[in-house]
């Protein structure tokens, strides 16, 4: 999950933090990357390897 650290419109914690929460507390695995001074878009990372290297480590 790719979220903006300054999003004031879907804000993480109201919202990426409860699936992020659920999803670990039964078994799920979730990555979590937070871009800082990004509010609700751009969505995305510049760089996709994070995401990928997750992936493929599933």
């Amino acid at each position: 999950m790719v979220y903006g650290k300054a999003d004031d419109i879907v804000p993480y914690c109201e919202n990426g933090a409860v699936l992020e929460k659920y999803y670990t507390e039964h078994g799920g695995s979730l990555l979590a990357i937070g871009k800082e001074g990004c509010g609700h878009h751009p969505h995305g990372l510049e760089d996709p390897q994070p995401v990928i290297d997750f992936i493929y480590n599933l």
